[in-house]
This record gives C-alpha cells, structure tokens and sequence, in this order.
C-alpha cells in the first residue's frame, strides 16, 4: 500500500482509546503500570488494509491515545511513493527529492511537516509511529 498521511489522520490520536473499536479488529487495551508504574497502557488492535490484518499499537497516557504505530511493513509497501524497501539514507533523499521535508536521527525518519515518524531497524523499515494532527 502506498501509505498517506490522510490514512494516519483518519487514525488520529488524542481520543478516548475505546472510540476506536469500530475501526480496529479485536481491540484490546492493557494496563502496564502493574509491572511499572512508569509504564502506561496501551491499546493493540488489527486494521485491514488490502485484505492482509495489520497490527496498531498505542500508547495511552491520562486516558487518551497519545501515540500509534502500525506494523509490519509489508513487501510493496511505500509512503507518499517512496518505497520502504529503501534502507534509512536512500529513503530520506527520495523524500527529499519529493520536496518532502524530513531528517533522519539515526533510528528513525522524521517528517517536518507531519507527525510522522518511519522506524528503521538494520536498516529496514520496521515501523511507522504517528502522534496527534493539528486541528485543520
């Protein structure tokens, strides 16, 4: 899938983590502080997206979703077409030479522009996380 920023929007966080039962599959939420209190809950749950199951995760802090993430990157996968096959570098200058601002930190791809963040790990794309979007 050729991933845009409106498909993390429509996953927006900042609400109540139960106001995403309808969207996500088999929605559950667990409580961590139990193990540690500097731990917080977290919602997991599974979104179709072209008829394969992919997992969410996110982090619930004062009761509200402050962060989500979506895995695993599947083959074919791309963002704003740029293919996430790319290693961390190569990716960071195809969406430079997209005109789309980011910078990469050693762990992730940041975009400037959005509040999204693409995870590599040796390398390859394990993660995208997203926070909350601005009101429009």
């Amino acid at each position: 899938m050729d991933f845009q920023p409106e498909f993390f929007e429509a996953l927006n966080p900042g609400k109540e983590p139960l106001s995403y039962e309808d969207r996500l599959i088999d929605l559950k939420i667990d409580d961590l502080t139990w193990i540690d209190p500097s731990l917080r809950a977290r919602l997991l749950g599974y979104l179709e997206i072209e008829n394969k199951q992919r997992l969410i995760k996110g982090s619930i802090k004062n009761e509200r979703i402050t962060a989500m993430e979506l895995s695993p990157i599947e083959r074919g996968d791309s963002f704003m077409g740029v293919d996430f096959s790319l290693r961390a570098i190569p990716f960071l200058k195809a969406l430079l030479a997209k005109g789309i601002e980011a910078e990469y930190d050693g762990e992730s791809v940041v975009l400037k522009d959005y509040p999204i963040e693409v995870y590599f790990e040796k390398g390859k794309v394990i993660s995208i996380v997203w926070t909350e979007f601005p009101e429009r």
